[in-house]
């Protein structure tokens, strides 16, 4: 555990030791890097760090960058559900 996980921990006061979870950043928290500067556009792991801080484990997660479609919610609506579903049904996937 890195230090800033350390000084997070402490804040907790109650431990989630024993849930799992997924990091989830989708595109508009981490891009554009220019703008950001948040964290790797490709590998972010500030979330995944928070997680850990808390005594959850924090499971590997393919989609954690992929966009949600929220910007699409005006003009296709659709798509945008649809992508949101998909995300969260593999997020729910590993929970094995």
């Amino acid at each position: 555990m890195t230090l800033e996980q350390r000084t997070l921990a402490k804040k907790f006061t109650i431990s989630l030791n024993g849930i799992k979870a997924v990091p989830y950043y989708g595109c508009l928290l981490i891009r554009p890097s220019e703008v950001c500067k948040f964290d790797n556009p490709e590998n972010p792991t500030s979330l995944d760090d928070i997680i850990k801080a808390t005594g959850a484990q924090c499971l590997p997660f393919t989609q954690k960058t992929k966009c949600c479609g929220g910007n699409l919610l005006m003009s296709k609506q659709d798509y945008a559900f649809i992508s949101h579903e998909e995300i969260v049904r593999r997020g729910k996937s590993r929970r094995s």
